[in-house]
């Protein structure tokens, strides 16, 4: 059986190469990389090309928590521009835990 991750933030993870070398010799045949705002997003997208040996997914959305007026919009054409290299919208439900 292989094992898609589907639930990343590997713009996060300091060593990539090594985790993606581990989940090469494990059942892991993917990940989804989720991206939370502009900056994480944009990363994930260029991980995604220089790791493009290894099945990365990307996701990409607007953390509620890292909404505000200045970023949005730029994520937003940011995610439309790049809607070919996406496999999913995510981190945008409610978030429950931070009063806005």
């Amino acid at each position: 059986m292989e094992i898609i991750d589907t639930h990343v933030h590997l713009n996060e993870i300091e060593n990539v190469n090594q985790v993606l070398e581990r989940a090469r010799h494990s059942v892991v045949s993917g990940i989804v990389a989720v991206g939370v705002d502009y900056e994480s997003n944009k990363k994930n997208l260029q991980l995604h090309t220089k790791f493009n040996d290894f099945n990365i997914y990307i996701a990409m959305g607007v953390h509620p928590s890292n909404y505000n007026l200045e970023n949005f919009q730029p994520t937003i054409d940011f995610i439309k521009e790049n809607t070919p290299n996406i496999v999913a919208i995510g981190e945008i439900g409610l978030d429950y835990v931070t009063i806005h």
